[in-house]
């Protein structure tokens, strides 16, 4: 007896979902989020730079010397890096904040398991994107 797992396009969404890691880049191209990040680095009048692991610039601007980089952590992962002075460090910790606030998102704490009502919103989504 030959047995074959057969997955449907609801099941590839959810491993899809599973197994997604939170990207800065995602974060930042929501609209009222940037928008609120542009809000912000205009009120501190300091040169920033808001780069991904791999060093790609997101937002700001691209600075070589700075006087502080801070770290932006999800899930005590690094997904990515401020550049400024210390002024540009509440940006940073609200970015982590954020990120940190996405995964929960995908996941229940409790159970591990991947919000289903996330997972209908995800779907919908994407089944109007595509």
């Amino acid at each position: 007896m030959d047995s074959k797992l057969t997955l449907g396009k609801n099941e590839i969404k959810l491993l899809r979902i599973m197994n997604h890691d939170t990207s800065l880049k995602e974060i930042i191209d929501d609209f009222e989020i940037k928008s609120l990040l542009s809000d912000l680095i205009h009120l501190i009048e300091t040169p920033v730079s808001i780069e991904d692991v791999n060093g790609h610039l997101l937002l700001g601007e691209f600075i070589i010397n700075s006087t502080a980089e801070y770290l932006i952590i999800a899930d005590q992962q690094p997904i990515g890096s401020m550049k400024g002075d210390s002024s540009t460090q509440i940006i940073a910790r609200l970015l982590s904040y954020l990120a940190n606030q996405e995964n929960l998102v995908f996941f229940d704490d409790l159970t591990t398991i991947p919000n289903r009502r996330y997972f209908n919103r995800y779907y919908q989504h994407n089944l109007f994107k595509g």
